[in-house]
């Protein structure tokens, strides 16, 4: 490589990942009246709806994808303790349901849904001084492991994407919803509010592609590529197993950790052989191609090798920009010269179209 061109960094809503990309349970109201009620008899509840088209996050009701999730919540009496308020419920969607009962303001009830665990009505307690909420879906068999110093609460999934049909049957998991009590924060803390969930599954989504800097220079002169890892040996995920770890204590609804910690490696890719190829040439063949991956835990640099005029080049792309995280699109593009020099040209980190389900594509936002 001759030298690094820009880095960029795309951070913009569009309208996978979206979930597979994120998918939220959306507050329905802002109405700041809503702790103007009986305290001691406000209930907890779940919101899902389709984000207004102009919204910032346009995001897509979680109901258009599973129909039920298992949700926990913990509240904080002190800095220092933990109380579980709600241990693995049940929750369902329930079409034409919303504002039947106390607890399903628009569509999603756990009071009586679930088998084995007893679920009733839950309500705030305002003098808790904050709540942290996660949720799986669909609803699975799974029960955290909470773990001490620090404390904290940890789901484990199969995750599995050698396949369209694998990927939509791999569960959704949240980022930590989390609020604490403080009045100042009035009304524009989520505390007593119906509780939004962001859904993402433990994949991401990877491509890279070709630009040339001078006519006469095209892809048809590339006749061999191949991107993979400079690590002899080093592969890339496909199946496993994933841990999703929650503190109970500290941090905000940002901080939970995804780790792999198991792979079937007879599944693993050694090499992105296929890159993204898009072209305006109305004769020509239009291809297009992304690699859906469960993110390594890390990994080292890697290395783009291509034939070009005859010519094998080859440039590497250090580990820092190869750090890739759940529910994240990453494109590589590298720059090719007419003498088949090549440069990293830019890296674009963010949103783009994510296919998912019966190839319907939602809009998505990455946070």
């Amino acid at each position: 490589m001759r030298r690094m061109g820009l880095i960029g960094l795309l951070m913009r809503p569009m309208g996978f990942i979206g979930l597979i990309g994120f998918i939220s349970l959306t507050s329905c109201s802002d109405d700041p009246e809503i702790i103007e009620q009986d305290e001691t008899q406000l209930a907890i509840s779940f919101v899902g709806s389709q984000a207004e088209e102009e919204s910032v996050t346009r995001t897509v009701s979680l109901s258009s994808l599973r129909t039920s999730f298992k949700v926990w919540a913990y509240k904080n009496d002190s800095p220092s303790t933990y109380q579980q308020v709600i241990p693995g419920f049940q929750v369902n969607w329930i079409n034409n349901s919303a504002n039947t009962t106390t607890s399903n303001t628009n569509g999603w009830e756990y009071v009586g849904q679930g088998s084995g665990i007893e679920q009733t009505i839950k309500y705030w307690d305002f003098d808790a001084e904050a709540y942290r909420y996660f949720a799986v879906a669909p609803y699975m068999n799974i029960s955290p492991t909470i773990t001490e110093s620090p404390a904290g609460a940890t789901l484990t999934i199969d995750a599995d994407a050698t396949s369209a049909t694998k990927i939509a049957e791999t569960a959704y998991y949240t980022e930590l919803w989390f609020s604490n009590n403080d009045p100042v924060a009035y009304p524009n803390r989520r505390f007593g509010r119906p509780v939004t969930l962001t859904f993402l599954q433990p994949f991401a989504m990877v491509r890279y592609m070709f630009t040339f800097t001078a006519d006469g220079v095209d892809r048809t002169d590339i006749t061999a590529r191949t991107f993979a890892p400079v690590t002899t040996g080093a592969t890339i995920p496909l199946k496993g197993t994933v841990q999703i770890t929650y503190p109970l204590l500290s941090g905000t609804r940002e901080t939970f950790a995804v780790t792999q910690t198991a792979a079937d490696h007879s599944a693993d890719l050694t090499s992105l052989d296929l890159d993204y190829y898009e072209s305006s040439d109305a004769n020509d063949t239009y291809k297009e191609h992304w690699y859906t991956v469960i993110p390594p835990t890390s990994q080292g640099a890697y290395k783009l090798a291509i034939t070009i005029f005859g010519k094998d080049k080859e440039a590497v792309v250090p580990a820092q920009y190869m750090q890739w995280k759940p529910g994240y699109q990453y494109t590589y593009k590298f720059k090719i010269d007419d003498e088949g020099g090549i440069e990293l040209d830019i890296i674009q980190v963010g949103i783009n179209n994510w296919t998912v389900r019966d190839a319907v594509e939602h809009p998505v936002y990455n946070w």
